[in-house]
């Protein structure tokens, strides 16, 4: 890139201070230089204080601060309204981005008209750098589509699921301005969700095949993901909020969503015939919250 933009990188860590040293000096290590990174402490108990501290004395473009936990959204908020950067990369407490990945996707936006640039990630386990995987199971499935287009192209492959990792993009700031905020109303799936209204405001996305835009994503039993049918329940949730756009964009998308609530349903009246009341009622609650979801998808306007 001619000039030489800021970039603002934003770390949100919840008690994951163990490896946050580890994100941080992936951003330290930087070939790009003109960074700042805020990082946002949400809530945490452990020692991410310390770790954050460490590296704020230690070099400037580091910025600590502290909210009550308020889950991850509230957190990339937050972290939105302290940068001031032109670009705008998410960068996961436990997670890192290669070297030259800022200055490789900031190139791409010069002779190209594009909203977004996301590469490719891999997958390691704990601490083992050594091994990378191209999927969260480490059995080396691509699951990444590697698509590039704008607005019902890409919005019609996200409806039908996520495209990308959090800290796999680089995002204009002009862009981000015309999205908005993180919906914290959303407990997962909230990185799907942004880049889904990304797509509707015609964002225009690239993907880069580069070693050089790469991501690496920390797969341990700390991850929220791992735990057994927790997105199952957010991704239920996410496809609900966009019914009434899928109408038009992704009719596999309602499909799902109706076959989702009668599994639910049927899962309610075994659970009821086991006298498993409790677990019954769980069931139940996720119904309704979905289809609380699907009546207000009819009343918001989704961007183009």
């Amino acid at each position: 890139m001619v000039n030489s933009p800021l970039v603002s990188i934003i770390v949100c860590s919840y008690n994951y201070g163990r490896f946050l040293g580890e994100a941080l000096k992936s951003v330290l290590d930087q070939t790009h230089s003109e960074w700042e990174c805020v990082i946002i402490d949400d809530g945490s108990t452990d020692n991410t204080k310390v770790v954050a501290s460490d590296y704020c004395s230690r070099d400037k473009r580091f910025r600590y601060y502290y909210q009550d936990n308020e889950g991850v959204s509230s957190s990339k908020n937050l972290g939105l309204k302290h940068c001031k950067g032109d670009y705008i990369q998410f960068l996961d407490a436990d997670d890192l981005i290669g070297v030259d990945k800022i200055r490789w996707q900031l190139d791409l936006f010069d002779g190209n008209d594009i909203d977004i640039v996301y590469g490719k990630c891999f997958y390691f386990f704990n601490n083992d750098l050594s091994n990378l995987y191209l999927d969260r199971a480490g059995a080396n499935e691509e699951w990444m589509p590697k698509i590039s287009g704008n607005c019902k192209e890409i919005a019609v492959r996200l409806l039908k699921s996520n495209i990308m990792v959090m800290s796999s993009p680089l995002l204009k700031r002009d862009l981000v301005n015309r999205v908005g905020l993180f919906d914290i109303a959303l407990k997962g799936n909230e990185d799907w969700d942004y880049f889904i209204r990304c797509a509707l405001v015609g964002a225009k996305f690239l993907y880069d095949d580069s070693d050089n835009s790469v991501s690496l994503i920390r797969v341990s039993h700390f991850s929220e993901q791992s735990k057994p049918g927790m997105m199952d329940k957010y991704a239920f949730f996410m496809r609900c909020k966009y019914y009434k756009v899928s109408r038009r964009l992704n009719k596999d998308n309602i499909a799902f969503i109706h076959d989702a609530l009668k599994n639910y349903f049927k899962a309610t009246l075994r659970l009821l015939c086991c006298f498993r009341f409790q677990d019954a009622m769980h069931v139940l609650l996720i119904i309704s919250h979905g289809t609380i979801i699907i009546i207000k998808s009819f009343m918001v306007k989704f961007y183009k």
